[in-house]
């Protein structure tokens, strides 16, 4: 854990996210807490599809991953 640097995990993110057409999201986007007990990445963000006229459905989402440096 204590070898990743924020810069890699971005790059990685960019590159799976450009294979699979991605585009809601970037790696800036992505917050990344790196403390003693380990690795946080989280995200958030929301998703407009448009109903019908003027009714749009909003989904919103906050997800989030933890990784234990032991």
């Amino acid at each position: 854990m204590q070898g990743v640097q924020s810069k890699d995990i971005r790059e990685s993110f960019s590159k799976r996210a450009m294979m699979n057409n991605i585009n809601v999201v970037t790696a800036n986007d992505i917050e990344i807490v790196k403390d003693a007990r380990g690795l946080s990445l989280s995200i958030s963000y929301q998703v407009k599809i448009p109903l019908i006229g003027n009714a749009s459905l909003l989904l919103k989402f906050n997800p989030s991953s933890f990784k234990n440096s032991r």
